[in-house]
């Protein structure tokens, strides 16, 4: 199970790099406009930026999801597997709202304001123990791999 994890991350995660990266660069614009006070200038950024990233981002996921796994799944391991299909589900949900907070973090990156980013893994942190401790009692790796990725997802749309 650990192994199809593992190869389900890698094919999430680089599609989810493809998505993320170009959102990465606007950190210092955000940086230069927060340090000559242009409010303004950062909210009309914000939300084209917001809006922009979430359209690509709700049908390139949707898409991967509803297409992508089972063939994966075909190609990688030979047939469909259980533990893989639900590993990539659950990721690439997972992934989809992350993905979305992005235009977000990346902002309060740029701003300077990490204080609430540190809170936030903290948190993150404390919730995947216990979680993955009570969920992996309960149903075993399912539980775990619900327990890693629903908090660290789910953390960041606060």
């Amino acid at each position: 199970m650990v192994g199809h994890y593992e190869m389900a991350t890698k094919a999430v995660n680089q599609f989810r790099a493809l998505l993320t990266n170009a959102n990465q660069v606007v950190i210092p614009i955000i940086a230069e406009k927060t340090k000559s006070g242009e409010a303004s200038f950062l909210q009309s950024f914000y939300v084209k930026m917001n809006s922009y990233f979430n359209i690509d981002n709700s049908a390139s996921v949707c898409n991967f999801n509803n297409f992508g796994n089972l063939y994966i799944s075909l190609i990688w391991i030979g047939d469909f597997n259980d533990d893989f299909i639900f590993s990539i589900f659950v990721l690439t949900i997972m992934t989809f709202i992350n993905i979305m907070c992005g235009p977000a973090y990346f902002s309060s990156l740029g701003e300077g304001r990490l204080n609430i980013l540190v809170i936030v893994h903290v948190g993150m942190a404390i919730i995947n123990l216990v979680l993955g401790i009570v969920l992996g009692e309960l149903i075993g790796g399912y539980g775990i791999i619900l327990a890693w990725e629903s908090p660290f997802r789910l953390a960041h749309l606060f």
